[in-house]
């Protein structure tokens, strides 16, 4: 078949005991996705500024707004923030 033709690669999964979770904030990488994210942030702002947005839209736009801060902020995070915490009643149990 013609959509079998060309086999797509699983991307590279790397489970969480083998990342440190770390972001480099000089790399490259994130530079771009920190542009990125900021020229989001700014269009989705301006959106939300329309007074002609019904409750739907301005929700939508607010929550968008609220994950491209998040994604922002992701250097900033500590370098477990992959790791699940447990709840403090289980903690220092092993």
């Amino acid at each position: 078949m013609w959509f079998r033709k060309n086999k797509i690669q699983k991307p590279l999964t790397v489970g969480i005991d083998q990342a440190e979770g770390v972001i480099d904030p000089l790399s490259s990488t994130w530079k771009a996705i920190e542009n990125w994210a900021q020229h989001e942030l700014q269009s989705a702002r301006e959106k939300n500024d329309h007074a002609r947005n019904d409750i739907l839209k301005t929700t939508f736009l607010r929550g968008e707004i609220a994950r491209l801060k998040k994604i922002l902020t992701l250097p900033n995070e500590p370098g477990d923030r992959l790791k699940k915490k447990r709840p403090p009643i289980l903690a220092g149990r092993d």
